[in-house]
């Protein structure tokens, strides 16, 4: 168990681990008040059903909108960001960006594709992106990162193809279809 915080002055709680300077990372901070964690074997339901009760870091501002990460999907994660992550200029939807446009194609067997094309791209081929877990990235607006390369000289034209490969969540956990 050596994701388990000890008590800290103050009512608060505190976890202590060496971390990569440039690391970015997604959390949730899973309470347990019904069952001690420390010292017992964590099954596969007892660790599901701590998994599945995440929520934010209600000190860390900086969130991904519910569903981005493994754990609770009804609840959003909190981002840490250590000193020497790579900036990313590129992340949110900046106003005057031109928008790709997005489609939503169904798949035989239920899963679904979007399909991104650039703005303004010409017909004809284009280099193509293939991303998987695509719900996730969908609502963090992946988007916008492609609009906004685009829109600086950064990345050309492209298409890309927004596979969403994970069915299911929390309690049971997420499976790849």
């Amino acid at each position: 168990t050596p994701y388990l915080m000890t008590p800290a002055p103050g009512r608060s709680w505190a976890w202590t681990a060496e971390l990569a300077s440039d690391l970015r990372t997604s959390y949730q901070l899973c309470p347990v008040r019904d069952q001690p964690l420390r010292g017992h074997p964590l099954g596969g339901d007892r660790w599901a059903a701590v998994v599945a009760a995440g929520v934010p870091d209600p000190s860390c501002r900086d969130r991904l909108p519910p569903g981005c990460t493994q754990g609770n999907p009804g609840a959003p994660a909190s981002v840490l960001s250590m000193p020497g992550a790579l900036p990313q200029p590129w992340v949110s939807r900046r106003p005057g960006v031109p928008r790709g446009s997005l489609v939503r194609t169904p798949l035989d067997g239920g899963s679904l594709v979007h399909i991104y094309r650039s703005p303004g791209a010409a017909a004809g081929p284009l280099p193509l992106v293939v991303i998987f877990d695509g719900q996730r990235l969908l609502a963090t607006d992946v988007t916008a990162t492609f609009d906004n390369l685009a829109a600086d000289g950064v990345a050309g034209p492209l298409i890309a193809v927004i596979v969403e490969s994970i069915r299911g969540s929390a309690p049971r956990g997420p499976s790849r279809i």
